[in-house]
């Protein structure tokens, strides 16, 4: 009886054993999944995030950065500006040239501006022709400046389509964050200084007033 009871108890434990190890390896197999179920969520939330012509930011980046960026504002102080860009007569190149040569240009004018800012500066395509950059630590006529300096390369790239020279240039708005003020306001005072630049003959920068 004793012996009969030994052995129950040990095939008992074997079977324990097995089903610890099953688990185990279930349990490792779980991991596996849910690490590439993450890998896969962030890759689409990357590609999400981002605009497919220019390889940019796209507006809802824009909007997320903008926000906690407005946050460290509000709590830390220091500057913070916006710098919006938009294409001249852009409807033109399309209509004259077709949309192949307009996705052209927007790439082309997305790597002029990003070589006019910093790393810690956020450029993003907000949406059409249109290209917002988010200035951290820069005083409106600092951002001016970036501006003025983007707007120079864009003008001075020599542009080419099927053997024409294609002269590209771009108008800019900029404004600076004060206290009180809400992002969507220092926006819309960038947006009617560009508006003001456009008006005043387009290739040229204007600052805007809260």
């Amino acid at each position: 009886t004793l012996d009969s009871f030994k052995l129950e108890q040990r095939s008992r434990e074997i079977a324990f054993e097995k089903h610890i190890k099953d688990m185990a390896s279930r349990l490792e197999a779980m991991k596996t999944e849910l690490e590439s179920a993450k890998e896969q969520l962030n890759s689409s939330q990357m590609k999400a995030m981002m605009d497919a012509l220019t390889q940019l930011p796209n507006r809802g980046a824009y909007d997320m950065n903008l926000a906690k960026e407005y946050e460290r504002y509000r709590r830390y102080g220091g500057e913070l500006s916006l710098l919006v860009c938009d294409v001249d007569k852009f409807k033109k190149i399309n209509d004259n040239y077709g949309h192949q040569a307009g996705d052209k240009v927007l790439q082309l004018i997305s790597r002029q501006v990003k070589k006019g800012t910093r790393d810690t500066d956020f450029l993003s395509r907000y949406g059409g022709e249109e290209f917002v950059v988010i200035l951290p630590e820069t005083s409106v006529n600092e951002a001016q400046g970036v501006a003025e300096k983007i707007r120079l390369q864009v003008a001075n790239s020599p542009f080419h389509f099927k053997g024409e020279r294609v002269q590209i240039t771009i108008s800019c708005g900029v404004a600076s964050f004060k206290k009180g003020y809400r992002p969507e306001q220092v926006f819309d005072a960038a947006d009617r200084a560009l508006y003001v630049a456009k008006e005043s003959g387009r290739n040229q920068c204007h600052i805007g007033k809260l």
